[in-house]
């Protein structure tokens, strides 16, 4: 990074663009970093797709990647005030037809976690609960993991709420639709063309537009 202060355009601010934005202006508070979203931040709906009444906020991956960064996720969402309100521990139950629950054990003792989760025998696992699953369809079934740390977030709220924060810290946000980019004779990405014909310009362009890339 020069010594220059640089410029971020970061287009989407669904999750993505928004959590980029909130660590970019942390990391250089100095830096000119702009929002660019089809919705005001804090409109009745959103296209984002991270725009939700809830999201499930879980590590329970037998893929050890997802797993650790998951997890990482929780930590946050356990510890930081910012978005600590929005979480709820409520926990999961989840029917394997699979190998599923042992990975899950698995990948938490090799990244050296420790949590509330277990596996249980189908007819164990019925009975817990006051029987709220018992009527569940275990066809196939092999056990059954429950990991009490796993929860959901309010999403719109949580999204929100760190869009706003973002916004104090000096995020700039602009409500368009995006329209092109903007490439110069070198391939080189300077900005952003709005639907309106306005051109926003920065030295590093993101995008974060995910299903509406194309």
């Amino acid at each position: 990074m020069s010594s220059e202060a640089p410029s971020f355009l970061i287009i989407g601010a669904g999750v993505f663009g928004v959590s980029t934005a909130y660590h970019l202006i942390k990391k250089y508070p100095n830096a000119s970093v702009t929002l660019v979203d089809r919705d005001a931040y804090d409109a009745e709906s959103r296209v984002a797709a991270s725009w939700d009444w809830n999201k499930a906020v879980r590590a329970d991956y037998d893929d050890i990647v997802y797993c650790q960064l998951a997890l990482e996720a929780q930590d946050v969402f356990k510890s930081d005030p910012l978005w600590k309100p929005y979480f709820h521990e409520t926990g999961v139950y989840w029917i394997c037809r699979s190998n599923y629950a042992q990975d899950v054990i698995n990948n938490y003792k090799k990244l050296g976690r420790t949590a509330d989760l277990a596996a249980y025998p189908i007819e164990e696992a019925r009975k817990m609960y006051g029987g709220l699953f018992e009527d569940a369809d275990y066809s196939g079934a092999k056990e059954v993991l429950i990991n009490k740390t796993s929860g959901w977030a309010a999403a719109g709220d949580c999204l929100r709420a760190v869009t706003r924060k973002a916004i104090e810290l000096g995020v700039k946000y602009v409500a368009a639709e995006v329209s092109a980019l903007q490439v110069d004779k070198n391939r080189h990405c300077s900005g952003i063309k709005t639907a309106a014909g306005t051109i926003l310009e920065a030295s590093h362009v993101i995008l974060c537009t995910g299903a509406y890339t194309p």
